[in-house]
């Protein structure tokens, strides 16, 4: 079995800002044809604005799907968002 990953984002992502800089670790499902069709936030903060945010950014980002002897299946994905947001 192969993972799915990561290829491309069909818009320019958005900038996710969080009060304390931290990372942001989600879990994404991919569907069959590398669209992701659900997914969790295993770490970091949880309020509505981030949570829009990485769902846009996941809805617009296209995946090579899981695969099984070369057939592609749904499977998941972890991602790490990180960064540093300075403001002023």
């Amino acid at each position: 079995m192969v993972a799915p990953h990561y290829m491309y984002s069909q818009v320019p992502p958005d900038p996710i800002d969080t009060q304390r800089d931290i990372a942001i670790v989600v879990e994404a499902m991919v569907d069959s044809s590398g669209r992701v069709y659900s997914y969790s936030i295993l770490e970091g903060p949880q309020d509505p604005q981030v949570k829009i945010r990485v769902e846009n950014n996941l809805l617009s980002s296209v995946f090579t799907p899981a695969t099984v002897f070369g057939v592609p299946v749904r499977g998941h994905v972890v991602m790490t968002y990180t960064g540093i947001s300075v403001k002023g």
